[in-house]
This record gives C-alpha cells, sequence and structure tokens, in this order.
C-alpha cells in the first residue's frame, strides 16, 4: 500500500507538465516572431 501512494503522489507532481506547457508556448512564441519577420 504505502508504495502504491508513493507512485501516486508523484504521478500528481505537475512540474513536468509546467515544464512542456512553457517549452510549448515558448515555441509557439518564437515561432510566431519568426512569421512576423522580427527576428530573422
Amino acid at each position: 500500500m504505502p508504495h502504491a501512494r508513493r507512485e501516486a503522489s508523484v504521478t500528481d507532481t505537475p512540474a513536468p507538465y509546467i515544464a512542456v506547457a512553457f517549452l510549448s508556448a515558448l515555441f509557439l512564441l518564437v515561432a510566431g516572431l519568426q512569421a512576423e519577420g522580427l527576428l530573422w
């Protein structure tokens, strides 16, 4: 039981999802700026 509980707590950690969302937003921002011709 304690082992399963520990896995659940690890699964509930939102850090990886926040990192993925941040990287995705950053990529879209860079792609948008490139499309507008503001970077190069």
